[in-house]
């Protein structure tokens, strides 16, 4: 009898441990939204909008991101592109023209706008006239990992404890661990969808382009050779497979540790070529 007794307070002693796991993790998770709230910037209110995920209230904080962004380019991509047709068009359309004069050296820009007004009206001279514009673009920079950083920044913002580490969805084993997995929530806004529809043909709507308007598309599709990620560089490019092969080490590399340095190269490198390469590079000695 005491022996069951014994077993049935373990059990009952696990069952509130767990649970009070769960509240030290909801508690964090409360603590960092109210946070990064409270600062009015665009840059939080976008780290916001990213790691609430599908929640109700994501559209609202990405359009308080949208007001008070100004000329954030990697606000006014993130419109851009998550802004959805038919009820969103005119926005998406609004931010990419933003963006294009914000950041009007990137090639992403460049084909970002163009993707959004084919998307709404199809082939128009503002379409072909963007492709051009993309390939003139000294660079082609991936807005993508900018937002990785600013959510692995933002993730930072608010000290976790063990209990909340414990119980947080990734399983992480140490703090670092845990900022570095919001990262991934950065690829519900990625830039796939503007190189997909680029290798596509620029055509989301099936119809066929006159002949100037299909030499822009394949001079802006030949340009991705300037990407700086795997999602923009093309996969048979020697850029490209290089990525690949860095990502190959870093992957097999004994990462036991390399948590601390990934937040490190994070923070200081400007794009996920840069990244990588000096990843590998560390891992792999």
């Amino acid at each position: 009898m005491q022996r069951i007794l014994l077993v049935c307070l373990l059990f009952a002693s696990s069952l509130i441990e767990g649970a009070t796991d769960e509240n030290a993790y909801r508690q964090w998770r409360t603590a960092l939204f109210d946070a990064l709230a409270q600062t009015k910037d665009a840059n939080d209110y976008l780290a916001l909008y990213l790691l609430s995920g599908h929640e109700s209230a994501s559209d609202g904080l990405l359009q308080r991101a949208y007001a008070t962004g100004g000329g954030n380019a990697k606000v006014l991509w993130t419109v851009a592109v998550a802004s959805q047709c038919p009820t969103e068009c005119e926005q998406s359309a609004a931010a990419a023209r933003d963006l294009v004069k914000a950041d009007s050296g990137n090639a992403l820009a460049w084909l970002t706008l163009a993707y959004v007004v084919e998307r709404d009206a199809g082939i128009t001279k503002e379409v072909v006239e963007s492709l051009k514009k993309a390939v003139k673009a000294p660079r082609l920079h991936d807005y993508g990992f900018n937002l990785m950083q600013t959510m692995i920044a933002a993730a930072g913002r608010v000290p976790i404890s063990a209990a909340a580490i414990a119980a947080a969805p990734s399983r992480p084993g140490s703090a670092e661990e845990f900022q570095l997995h919001h990262g991934d929530g950065s690829v519900t806004v990625a830039s796939h969808v503007v190189m997909e529809w680029l290798d596509q043909g620029c055509s989301s709507h099936g119809s066929m382009l006159d002949a100037p308007a299909a030499a822009a598309c394949a001079a802006a599709k030949d340009g991705r050779k300037l990407g700086d990620s795997l999602a923009t560089l093309p996969a048979d490019s020697e850029a490209g497979k290089r990525l690949r092969e860095q990502l190959h080490t870093v992957l097999v590399a004994n990462a036991v540790g390399s948590a601390k340095i990934r937040l490190q190269l994070y923070a200081g490198s400007t794009s996920e070529e840069e990244f990588t390469a000096r990843l590998a590079q560390i891992l792999g000695h």
